[in-house]
């Protein structure tokens, strides 16, 4: 759908809706959530932000600039929200339960946030799931406006907003019991002294989760970075395994 079309922004865009998708996953599947309730929370993270393919790309750029936007550009692209209603309801098929997360996931439980009107009422677990995914994967990729963050930077942050009320203390905890080891957008050392991305994680080894290993012993980056899943390892001539978690430095 829109997520595949070539426009500025889309593929940083369909990389934010996948991470949000998986994180969402690990955490329904936390709460025992049946399938049905795991593919409306699937379908939700996926298609959360296409609002913001209807936003003038120049104001998306200008978001992520140190500058930032205008008081019009800002209002602009916190429409995106509604956008994404109005597109996936022109679409059709679209469950109200769905377009409701939809319109509603940038608002958070103390009133913060944006539709205004929402007022921080939300029962569902799932709406909670929700606002604590996204905002782990916007901080720790830099998609929420600011310079990406550190997993223990960006757990911090969250537990600090989870005290101010704005999120679910209960969901949070749960997530970061989930995800904490190795969490999503890690950068790791392995034992073969590659660098590696944690791309994915395996729910019943969260140890040896999934990795694209981007540099070569040394430090030379690799023409091609390649995928290894470090919990089904057959062809390997030797068993990666990670060693400990890095910052990479610009």
């Amino acid at each position: 759908m829109a997520l595949s079309q070539h426009q500025a922004g889309a593929s940083t865009l369909s990389q934010h809706a996948l991470g949000t998708c998986t994180l969402s996953l690990v955490i329904g599947q936390a709460f025992q959530f049946n399938p049905l309730e795991l593919h409306e929370l699937a379908t939700v993270a996926l298609l959360h932000d296409v609002g913001l393919l209807q936003i003038r790309p120049s104001v998306v750029r200008q978001a992520h600039a140190a500058s930032g936007l205008s008081k019009a550009d800002e209002q602009e692209l916190e429409n995106h929200p509604r956008r994404a209603v109005l597109l996936l309801e022109r679409h059709g098929g679209i469950e109200a339960a769905i377009l409701h997360l939809i319109a509603n996931h940038h608002a958070y439980l103390d009133n913060s946030g944006y539709p205004k009107e929402s007022r921080g009422q939300f029962a569902s677990d799932r709406t909670h799931i929700l606002m604590v995914v996204v905002r782990y994967d916007e901080m720790i990729t830099g998609f929420d406006r600011t310079s990406p963050l550190t997993p223990h930077q960006t757990f911090q942050h969250l537990y600090q907003e989870a005290r101010q009320g704005k999120l679910d203390q209960p969901i949070l905890s749960s997530f970061i019991a989930r995800v904490g080891i190795y969490p999503v957008h890690s950068h790791v050392r392995l034992n073969t002294q590659e660098v590696a991305v944690v791309t994915g994680l395996n729910q019943e080894k969260l140890h040896q989760p999934i990795v694209t290993i981007t540099h070569q012993p040394g430090g030379t980056e690799y023409p091609a970075p390649f995928v290894v899943d470090l919990a089904h390892q057959t062809d390997e001539r030797q068993t990666r395994a990670i060693e400990t978690i890095i910052e990479m430095t610009a």
